[in-house]
């Protein structure tokens, strides 16, 4: 186990969490950050390298200063999304794209990824259910639009020509 050089160590600044290395020879970050409720819970953060947990940490942190609430292992995607919702972007956005927003989590988001949990949701699950919304969607539009016109076909015939046009 090496112990950085005390001469480059720095006191970290008040809200920057804490970096230290473990028994087993890896880094681990912590720090406070947001969670769902307006309260501030620990997070920790692993890496190889003392700069690679620093730089989880430091993205972590960044995130949480922008309002957005850390997710915990309980929380599914439609909880949070409620939440953020009602407390976050509500105060950031016009009128009607809040109500847009809601619209689309509502009516789609919720019902198709609502119930997984946030923790483990993963780019593979938002591609499925993107795959499966657009299927659904082209599915729709084809039952609500009439058939198009089939060019090979003959044209209608034309009226009867009264004896006036002749």
């Amino acid at each position: 186990m090496t112990t950085p050089n005390p001469s480059s160590r720095r006191a970290r600044a008040n809200g920057d969490g804490t970096v230290y290395q473990r028994k087993d020879g890896g880094w681990e970050a912590a720090g406070y950050v947001l969670a769902a409720g307006g309260t501030r819970r620990r997070v920790r953060v692993y890496g190889a390298t003392c700069k690679e947990a620093l730089a989880k940490l430091t993205e972590k942190i960044a995130t949480s200063n922008r309002g957005v609430p850390a997710p915990n292992a309980q929380g599914s995607v439609g909880v949070f999304l409620t939440y953020w919702l009602e407390s976050v972007v509500v105060h950031r956005l016009r009128e009607n794209t809040h109500t847009r927003y809601t619209a689309c989590v509502r009516l789609y988001v919720i019902p198709g990824l609502g119930k997984k949990k946030l923790a483990k949701l993963t780019a593979k699950d938002v591609r499925t259910w993107l795959d499966q919304l657009r299927t659904t969607a082209s599915a729709a539009h084809a039952a609500s639009t009439p058939p198009a016109p089939n060019p090979s076909a003959a044209p209608p015939a034309p009226a009867a020509a009264s004896a006036s046009h002749r």
